[in-house]
Order: C-alpha cells, then sequence, then structure tokens
C-alpha cells in the first residue's frame, strides 16, 4: 500500500512539474518578463502511525518526540531562509 501511495505521490509531482512547465511557457510568450517562482515542500514529521506501519489516511497520528523535533528544525530552516 505505501509503495502505491508512493507511486500517486510521485506521478502527481510529475505531472504538476509538466503543468508548471507549460505554464511558464506560455508567460514567456505573453511577456518579456521571467519571474521564477519558488515551491517548498515538507512532509510532516515522524506519527505514532509511522512507527506502527499504519497508513494515516485522513486520521491525524500525533507526532513523536523525533517528529516533534523535526518540525522544530523545519521551522528554524524556514526563518533562517527568510521565507517568511
Amino acid at each position: 500500500m505505501k509503495k502505491i501511495w508512493g507511486l500517486v505521490v510521485v506521478v502527481v509531482l510529475g505531472l504538476l512539474g509538466l503543468i508548471g512547465g507549460i505554464s511558464t511557457q506560455a508567460n514567456e510568450k505573453a511577456s518579456d518578463k521571467k519571474s521564477e517562482i519558488t515551491i517548498y515542500l515538507v512532509r510532516h514529521g515522524k506519527t505514532f502511525f509511522n512507527t506502527t506501519g499504519q497508513v494515516q489516511g485522513f486520521a491525524d497520528s500525533p507526532l513523536t518526540d523525533k517528529g516533534i523535533e523535526q518540525a522544530k528544525q523545519v521551522g528554524k530552516g524556514v526563518k533562517i531562509s527568510s521565507l517568511i
């Protein structure tokens, strides 16, 4: 089941990249101005369900101590990089 979801994620990200490329080409033709958009994707930290091998689906599972630390590190990284 995890392999299927992994494949779905890869396909969706690939399609988003393809759509983004088409959109960028259309915008460049319409205007000489070039702009760059950067998208940052962050996966949640480790959860209780991750430790038991359960698929989360729509259920929210609490973060483990490691997951909380991972989330804090992402927050520090975002703050340092001036994204917000």
